[in-house]
């Protein structure tokens, strides 16, 4: 999903996909978030390899974009004027900014092979209250724990498919020779 500065993009100028980034007009207004911060990232930019090549990613490095370790601080950056487009971003977090007034927006480019975001439990064994650990894992898997942690937009639960588009692929896991590709194809 790619993000927008409302209040800087309207009407025709509001990209329709990714491929849109590589206008021009947008060189020194991209904001990403760095690949090399986690793997939910890193399978998005093989995503984009796959969809458009390897030429993509580099035409993307020449557009000079702004790089960010996070989503906030991306959104963040966004909603202060210091880009116009951002990616990838979740609806969540954009929402985050929009809810105290930012002009923000969001655009899905075909949902049906993007980024699966997991939870990471902890080990409970080192956990100061081990019985308390089992108890939240418990309850993050059951089927009301999973709808919790997925009740923002743009997210599914494991126990609710049906939300998911029609021919969803899931990304496939990037290796360290494809990241080492992909960061630097991406100029990182």
């Amino acid at each position: 999903m790619l993000a927008y500065n409302a209040e800087k993009l309207k009407g025709a100028d509001i990209p329709k996909g990714f491929q849109d980034f590589l206008n021009p007009k947008y060189r020194g207004q991209i904001i990403l978030l760095d690949p090399r911060v986690a793997a939910a990232y890193m399978e998005f930019y093989g995503v984009l390899l796959d969809r458009f090549g390897p030429s993509f990613l580099t035409q993307l490095r020449v557009q000079n974009p702004r790089v960010y370790a996070g989503g906030l601080p991306a959104v963040q950056a966004l909603a202060a004027g210091e880009g116009i487009l951002a990616t990838p971003m979740l609806a969540s977090t954009t929402q985050i900014l929009t809810s105290k007034g930012a002009s923000l927006n969001t655009v899905s480019d075909d949902p049906t092979n993007w980024v699966e975001m997991q939870i990471m439990l902890p080990v409970r064994a080192k956990s100061k209250s081990p019985n308390a650990a089992r108890l939240f894992v418990n309850y993050a898997m059951s089927a009301e724990g999973n709808q919790v942690f997925n009740n923002e937009p743009g997210s599914s639960s494991i126990y609710d498919v049906n939300l998911l588009p029609k021919n969803y692929q899931p990304p496939k896991p990037v290796s360290a020779a494809r990241a080492a590709e992909i960061t630097k194809l991406l100029g990182l």
